[in-house]
């Protein structure tokens, strides 16, 4: 849905570099703010991206983050991400943004075992650890602050769709994941 859109946004756009871009450079950026993993799990992200192409309304770009999760007692999740997005940016600042991405993932996970000795069982913790490929999705608006104040800052809100192979038990694991951050453009 969001490469038809992109796809309609463009050809209803007029495909034009804005002044402000050809005037200005501006194709670095970092980002960073806070994560969700399986709406339940906080944590943190931190990146930088790059405006591969830009027009007056549209951004392709790619990016690198690493982020982090942790879910008390359960789980610890540490990730790599490569990403590969389009921006659109409406003349009032609302913006669009979609996201495929890869990624490494390194998990731990703590689980509570019994272990029964003389007929009694005795809780005891166990942990286990794993890398897993981690394929994802994102799709999200924001608030670029840039068209109507000047500052190159971007609000964004991001919901997605993460793979995770293997899993604790060994299979494909599908993860909701939630991003709230802040973008500066440099």
């Amino acid at each position: 849905a969001m490469m038809l859109l992109s796809l309609w946004l463009a050809l209803a756009v007029p495909n034009t570099p804005t002044t402000a871009l050809a005037a200005k450079p501006r194709p670095w950026s970092v980002f960073g703010g806070f994560t969700s993993h399986e709406l339940s799990a906080p944590g943190l992200h931190l990146g930088a991206a790059y405006d591969v192409e830009a027009t007056q309304h549209f951004r392709s770009l790619v990016s690198a983050s690493v982020q982090g999760y942790r879910e008390p007692s359960t789980e610890l999740g540490l990730a790599l991400q490569l990403r590969w997005g389009q921006r659109y940016t409406a003349s009032f600042g609302l913006t669009l943004e979609s996201f495929l991405g890869v990624g490494v993932q390194y998990t731990r996970w703590t689980t509570t075992a019994f272990v029964f000795r003389d007929g009694m069982g005795h809780a005891q913790e166990d942990a286990r650890s794993g890398v897993s490929f981690a394929p994802h999705v994102s799709l999200g608006p924001g608030y670029d602050f840039a068209p109507l104040l000047g500052l190159p800052i971007q609000l964004y809100a991001r919901p997605g769709l993460q793979l995770a192979y293997p899993d604790f038990n060994g299979l494909l694991k599908l993860s909701l994941t939630a991003e709230l951050g802040l973008r500066w453009t440099m």
